[in-house]
């Protein structure tokens, strides 16, 4: 197979590649106004597990997904905000606090901020990914970063060594939210694929979740079994129309 060949593995990985560039400059274009960080990283990750399905249309899978996943996505971004802010306070009163109560109460806020880093690893792909309520997507993502946790851990070790990599070599803090999206999109879409119904109905740990696709998949048939009555609805039987005539 010749290596110029747009099917070769080579120009696959680099047309992939491409593909997650131009996700990180929409990622960044539409983090601008900060608020927005939250709606513009699960659209991110929506189209980065089309990029790796090998579907086609990332740009415009990128502007779907933020439009329909905003409001949510940008609540659960405020939240997790707050949430930040009362942790790092909690952990700067507790470092300055002079009473035997200081390590027992630093070792608890230390575990609620690793806890919190477990929710944020999987918040907006998860969201990205899967239907769910406000209070279900930070639940579903505890339980799948601490049920996961080799993946979890694995995810949070490529990150730190990617951070601590841009600060020796600058010139990938341009490729940032792409390497990042990159690596832990291909261990998520291992572990969400676990809870996507096979065809026989039945997932690999006996759970499942519907998917977007799923849903509006779903959607989509019962709008064409729709339109399908009402087009025979409005159609009459010529037989019937002949009796109805002679009578």
């Amino acid at each position: 197979m010749s290596l110029f060949n747009p099917d070769s593995k080579i120009m696959v990985a680099l047309g992939k590649a491409a593909d997650f560039m131009m996700l990180g400059f929409l990622w960044f274009i539409c983090s601008l106004p900060v608020i927005t960080i939250g709606a513009s990283t699960t659209a991110f990750f929506f189209a980065a597990f089309k990029v790796l399905s090998e579907e086609a249309h990332i740009i415009k899978a990128f502007f779907r997904s933020f439009r329909q996943n905003f409001k949510q996505a940008t609540l659960l971004w405020i939240v997790a905000l707050v949430f930040l802010y009362l942790g790092v306070i909690g952990v700067m009163f507790y470092y300055k606090l002079d009473s035997p109560m200081r390590t027992t109460g630093l070792a608890i806020m230390i575990l609620v901020m690793i806890l919190y880093v477990f929710i944020m690893m999987y918040l907006f792909p998860y969201l990205s990914k899967f239907y769910c309520s406000f209070k279900m997507a930070f639940k579903n993502s505890l339980l799948l970063s601490i049920k996961h946790l080799p993946s979890t851990v694995l995810m949070i070790f490529l990150d730190v060594v990617v951070l601590v990599l841009s600060l020796y070599f600058t010139a990938m803090l341009m490729f940032l939210p792409s390497i990042l999206c990159l690596l832990n999109s291909m261990i998520l879409k291992r572990v969400f694929d676990k809870y996507i119904p096979k065809d026989s109905g039945d997932s690999d740990e006996g759970e499942s979740f519907m998917t977007i696709d799923e849903i509006e998949a779903m959607d989509a048939a019962l709008a064409t079994e729709k339109a399908e009555m009402m087009k025979n609805v409005g159609q009459t039987d010529p037989s019937e129309e002949t009796d109805n005539h002679e009578n």
